[in-house]
């Protein structure tokens, strides 16, 4: 049995509903993957964070400065696995597109000869975007849109970060008001999710930080946000079966 499909155009109830589907037929793999490249680096940065507290007025001290620049140094290393963790989490949503089972080592073995301009393109994507939003909201959320499927394409494909662009455009041109509205759908459940987590969690967080909370909440932190990177591959998979008539599952070959 394969993905459910659009029968005409990118539906946003296809990408949603495809993107739980990649995680029953396959939670070993999508398990392992989210694991790997976000929750555990989600666990290490919000551990961090509650380690090095910035203190009020940091900005005039040089222990300050040091400590801003080691958090940001974290929140780039979160930004590169996640980008290697869409990369990763590519073949696991091909093979369940065609209904196939795919091992974890199978998912981690292609992310390795992509790395480099993996880490590119996400660097510049995620810079592009912010600069966006604080332009706009409006160019933000295009951005988003146009570049959804930059990661998966450069794994698939084994494009360079040029070609990566190039590619994305190519695909999400005609349908980016539907990727908008998967990518944002997903948005919302995540965020949800985290929501209920943090209301639920907050009685327990009086007086010093339990550890274990952060711990907990960080795991529901990094699975939630993980099905934004199981969407871009699903939508990526979708865009080429509609671009090129390709079954989407098919070009689970190439990492073979």
């Amino acid at each position: 049995m394969t993905y459910t499909t659009s029968k005409g155009g990118l539906e946003v109830g296809v990408i949603v509903q495809d993107t739980f589907t990649t995680i029953v037929r396959n939670p070993v793999a999508v398990g392992g993957t989210l694991a790997l490249f976000a929750v555990l680096p989600v666990l290490a940065y919000n551990f961090l964070t509650v380690v090095l507290k910035l203190p009020v007025g940091f900005y005039e001290t040089a222990a300050g400065w040091t400590t801003l620049a080691e958090l940001v140094a974290a929140w780039l290393a979160l930004v590169v696995l996640q980008g290697l963790g869409c990369a990763a989490m590519t073949p696991a949503v091909l093979a369940s597109a065609s209904g196939n089972k795919i091992t974890l080592a199978e998912c981690l073995r292609p992310t390795t000869q992509v790395a480099l301009p993996v880490t590119g393109a996400q660097f510049i994507s995620v810079f592009g975007f912010i600069l966006g939003i604080i332009l706009l909201i409006v160019p933000g959320a295009m951005a988003s849109a146009a570049w959804a499927v930059l990661i998966p394409a450069i794994a698939t494909e084994r494009l360079g970060v040029r070609a990566g662009f190039s590619r994305t455009l190519y695909l999400t041109r005609g349908h980016r008001w539907a990727v908008f509205g998967g990518l944002f759908v997903i948005g919302v459940i995540s965020a949800l999710v985290q929501i209920a987590v943090r209301f639920a969690l907050k009685p327990f967080y009086a007086g010093a930080t339990n550890y274990w909370l952060v711990g907990f909440q960080s795991v529901v932190e990094g699975l939630s946000q993980g099905l934004s990177l199981i969407c871009a591959a699903v939508i990526y998979a979708e865009l080429v079966r509609i671009k090129s008539g390709t079954v989407a599952g098919q070009a689970a070959s190439v990492f073979d």
